[in-house]
């Protein structure tokens, strides 16, 4: 019923059937940044031991212990 409520709602306007063309701007980059030690610490300290770990599958427990090394 809902489709054809959306359906009935729709028109496709087949007139200008070509797609236009898109134009790719990168306008915004990012060249380089700077992080510290202490940013990188305070940042270990906020994870949660039983949370999952993140892309780099390094388990949350293991960072907080080598967090010092």
């Amino acid at each position: 019923m809902l489709n054809q409520y959306f359906a009935s709602q729709c028109s496709i306007n087949e007139c200008n059937h070509e797609l236009p063309t898109m134009q790719q701007t990168n306008v915004n980059s990012l060249q380089s940044f700077h992080v510290t030690q202490e940013e990188i610490i305070d940042s270990i300290k906020c994870l949660k031991k039983g949370k999952a770990s993140g892309p780099d599958e390094i388990d949350n427990r293991i960072l907080k212990e080598a967090m010092n090394q």
